[in-house]
């Protein structure tokens, strides 16, 4: 690393599409008014520690070669609020006994994590975890531990089961389960209220939901598209803060949903959340169902596909 240690001064470094191999955190204790520390595209294998504090509070390192971290090393960043260890090699973070009271939000997107521990972690203000694009098998643990957790992103990993009580008591805002290997997401209460907003299920192998135990007055966009689901229950007027047409947020594209649900469904529902961006101008494989528009008759009627015979309505 550059000897930068006879400038005093200085707030922000960035060092990028260079060589690094080492950091030494020892080197920083002398730049008193460090905020910012950008070393993203280099070749950084090791971090070496200091007991010293350090004011760090913009943190990235994403595109170096971390393969195995302690935790501990970001220990003296008492005022780290950004962190992004993004591309790197990751395979373990030691789990560490660490305080971060000020972060506020720590990405670990791309990586080779097969599991998370943030038992020994305080993190009283993190708001946003990013662990997509890794091999966890499961959910990090501990992770309803932090309190003011807002966006929670598992996407493109290797879950098969999310238990849906760790939501329970949480603020979660925006749950992306996206591109796992989900077949379950149980709850085991009656009815889980939880307060999400966005809730992202999409390219799993869902055959089922439970929604009818789902209480979440807040959800405005959810996607379950790409699963192996039949029917899902009362969705069309469940989440009654989902936008309409306008928006496009309510998705549940490519599935093999059933004719007889579809029809058991009040066209105004339907209408109402854009028939779930279902409808299509291609031809079917099995059946058709052609819905009028409730509202404007004189339309064009819309065709969805579905996977049942000897129904009412088929064509």
């Amino acid at each position: 690393m550059p000897n930068i240690v006879n400038i005093p001064m200085i707030w922000k470094i960035e060092i990028t599409f260079c060589r690094l191999r080492h950091l030494e955190l020892n080197r920083l204790v002398n730049l008193r008014r460090l905020l910012v520390m950008q070393l993203n595209h280099n070749q950084i294998t090791r971090i070496e520690p200091t007991i010293m504090p350090l004011r760090l509070q913009h943190f990235t390192l994403t595109n170096n070669h971390l393969s195995h971290l302690d935790a501990g090393v970001f220990a003296p960043m008492k005022e780290l609020f950004f962190l992004n260890l993004d591309f790197n090699q990751l395979a373990e973070i030691v789990p560490t006994n660490i305080s971060l009271p000020a972060l506020q939000m720590l990405s670990l997107n791309h990586n080779r994590l097969p599991m998370l521990n943030f038992g020994n972690w305080s993190m009283p203000q993190l708001k946003t975890l990013h662990c997509s694009s890794n091999r966890l098998t499961a959910p990090p643990a501990e992770w309803n531990s932090l309190p003011q957790l807002k966006v929670l992103d598992l996407s493109l990993n290797q879950l098969a089961v999310f238990p849906m009580d760790d939501l329970y008591l949480s603020g979660l805002g925006l749950l992306n389960l996206s591109g796992n290997a989900l077949t379950s997401v149980p709850t085991t209460k009656k009815r889980l209220h939880v307060p999400l907003e966005r809730f992202f299920l999409s390219s799993n192998r869902l055959t089922s939901l439970a929604i009818n135990r789902w209480n979440m007055p807040k959800l405005w966009e959810f996607s379950v598209a790409h699963n192996q689901l039949t029917e899902l229950g009362d969705v069309f007027h469940r989440f009654a803060t989902v936008p309409s047409v306008r928006y496009r947020r309510f998705d549940l594209r490519n599935n093999s949903w059933s004719c007889g649900w579809l029809l058991r469904i009040h066209p105004a529902d339907l209408w109402q959340r854009d028939y779930g961006l279902l409808t299509t101008n291609a031809s079917c494989s099995d059946r058709t169902l052609v819905f009028t528009d409730w509202k404007r008759p004189d339309w064009e009627p819309h065709k969805i596909c579905c996977h049942e015979r000897n129904e009412l309505g088929l064509q």
